[in-house]
């Protein structure tokens, strides 16, 4: 997205950001990997998506049966939360 600009603390300029596309329902929570390589996000409609920060794609998905409400990034994967408790997710490389 053109014009898109992120901004820091105090409203520094951090340079040219992305906006994270094709998403199906709300985002309600984000997650950023402990090596900061990959986003996790948390969906109220119960998909937890990886994403590359560095261009914004998604590059894995995931949907479990029931809304999402929190999402956590840890050393081995993520651990999402939502109505029916919550889901350890390990992540591999293909």
């Amino acid at each position: 997205m053109a014009g898109l600009r992120r901004r820091g603390r105090h409203g520094a300029d951090l340079g040219p950001g992305h906006l994270l596309t094709g998403l199906t329902g709300w985002v309600v929570a984000l997650a950023v990997a402990p090596d900061g390589r990959w986003l996790a996000s948390a969906g109220g409609d119960g998909t937890v998506r990886i994403w590359d920060p560095a261009t914004g794609e998604a590059i894995a998905s995931i949907r479990v049966a029931y809304a999402l409400r929190q999402v956590l990034a840890i050393p081995t994967g993520i651990v999402a939360a939502g109505e029916r408790g919550p889901y350890f997710l390990t992540l591999c490389r293909a």
